[in-house]
């Protein structure tokens, strides 16, 4: 482990008191800021490719994928041939007799041979299927293109979960920084006020008050510390790398996004082309025109081409001989026509459609959706942007209001009250900045994943 120590100056004339404050404060501010030792250092890009590789949701995806492709050849599978191999080996421990009245008396006679081997090979071939073959492979092909958007789909969040929770851990970060800052504010705030106590100017409650402000900030040190390893846990989850891996991230927060993030009306129009959800949505329209016509197909009649060659091997022993081979050969076409089944697929068909109209009316809801999920989105990036610009200023004038309080109280015009106030409204105008820079970084992936960017653009 690398502990990252800020060395702050602290007064040789401190109080005994005073400088234990100051040492126990620095020792567990020391402590909250432990990194990790060189581990595994994290570009954007690569946090994203680690995900995507590595997460389970994506493996999942992955065999969805690979049962889609089967579900497509099971539905071409109608439309060949199916040929069959059986054979049959039958021993006859007891052969049948029978006794017959002849003038020189009874005879018997005994039909057949202890051993018998057969062999069937059979075909079926298709001809006429009314649409069923059809309707098999329409709907395995849009299972195909459903599965693939789902896939898809799962990329894009998966990615958008990686990119948030790599944010997030630069907040954690940034929160330690700003931490840091306050503490180092605080430190000198104290050097301060010493001076001015060895100098008579101000009262032993200065001074109090001070190393009050130094100790308070131990609570947030701690908090600060542990929300950066929860972010760091959080991100190696969606990673789907080992917890006991250190990570270090070399990025920045984004400012930027590939979409034209001026153009509501182009971004609404790429989104009702893009988006995975509604493309599914669509694709399951298809999959039920697909059962609709296969139910149609059991009212009709389908006709198919038969053919099947049988050798039938009789022996007294197993020795098998091309004499105790018969042969036939057969072939036919086989045709079957439904006609009353008490309306059973009548009302089967009935059901299919009103799921193909179910599902027209999801893509129509889901188009409503997806319009406003961007617009929602634009509207928070644009807030996200005002807010970040907003929250810069406030830092610049924190930091003024915080050198003039300073100078001030130096000088014997200010009160500790206002330096200490000063510092106050700094700290929460830095942790309001970078709060603003990730809520700004996000807003941009939630855009982006509210039109349905391909991973790829």
């Amino acid at each position: 482990m690398r502990t990252r120590i800020i060395y702050l100056p602290v007064n040789k004339t401190v109080k005994r008191g005073g400088r234990m404050r100051i040492l126990a404060v620095v020792s567990l501010w020391m402590l909250a800021t432990v990194e990790p030792t060189a581990g595994r250092t994290l570009t954007l890009e690569l946090a994203i490719e680690l995900a995507l590789a590595n997460n389970d949701d994506m493996r999942l995806a992955d065999q969805d994928r690979l049962r889609a492709r089967e579900e497509l050849r099971e539905g071409w599978s109608k439309a060949l041939p199916d040929i069959r191999v059986t054979s049959n080996y039958d021993r006859n421990w007891v052969l049948p007799t029978f006794v017959f009245d002849t003038p020189d008396g009874q005879q018997s006679f005994t039909i057949g041979t202890p051993n018998n081997l057969t062999s069937i090979v059979w075909l079926q071939q298709p001809i006429w299927t009314s649409g069923r073959v059809g309707a098999a492979i329409k709907a395995a092909r849009a299972f195909r293109d459903f599965t693939s958007e789902s896939y898809e789909l799962s990329r894009q969040t998966v990615a958008s979960q990686a990119e948030v929770a790599y944010y997030d851990v630069l907040l954690a970060e940034s929160l330690v920084d700003v931490i840091g800052q306050a503490l180092g504010l605080a430190i000198a705030n104290l050097d301060q006020v010493q001076s001015l106590r060895r100098a008579g100017r101000v009262a032993d409650y200065d001074l109090f008050r001070a190393e009050v402000q130094v100790s308070e900030l131990r609570p947030d040190s701690i908090q600060a510390a542990k929300n950066l390893e929860i972010a760091r846990m959080a991100l190696r989850d969606v990673l789907g790398i080992d917890q006991e891996e250190s990570v270090e991230l070399d990025g920045t927060f984004r400012t930027t996004s590939v979409l034209p993030t001026e153009d509501l009306n182009a971004m609404t129009t790429k989104g009702i082309q893009a988006r995975p959800e509604l493309q599914q949505a669509i694709f399951e329209v298809s999959i039920r025109e697909a059962a609709v016509m296969a139910q149609k197909s059991e009212l009709r009649p389908y006709l198919d081409f038969v053919a099947s060659a049988q050798l039938a091997l009789q022996s007294n022993d197993l020795s098998f001989s091309s004499d105790d081979a018969q042969e036939s050969w057969v072939t036919g076409v086989a045709l079957s026509i439904p006609l009353f089944d008490g309306f059973r697929n009548r009302a089967l068909v009935n059901k299919a459609r009103v799921d193909r109209r179910k599902a027209e009316i999801r893509v129509d809801q889901l188009a409503r959706q997806v319009r406003l999920e961007i617009r929602q989105a634009w509207f928070d990036a644009k807030e996200a942007s005002e807010r970040l610009v907003a929250q810069r200023q406030v830092v610049s004038l924190a930091e003024k209001g915080e050198g003039i309080a300073r100078s001030r109280y130096g000088n014997g015009f200010g009160t500790q009250l206002e330096l200490l106030d000063a510092q106050l409204v700094l700290t929460r105008s830095r942790s309001g900045f970078v709060q603003a820079q990730r809520d700004r970084a996000v807003s941009l992936v939630m855009l982006e994943r509210a039109v349905g960017l391909r991973i790829e653009d």
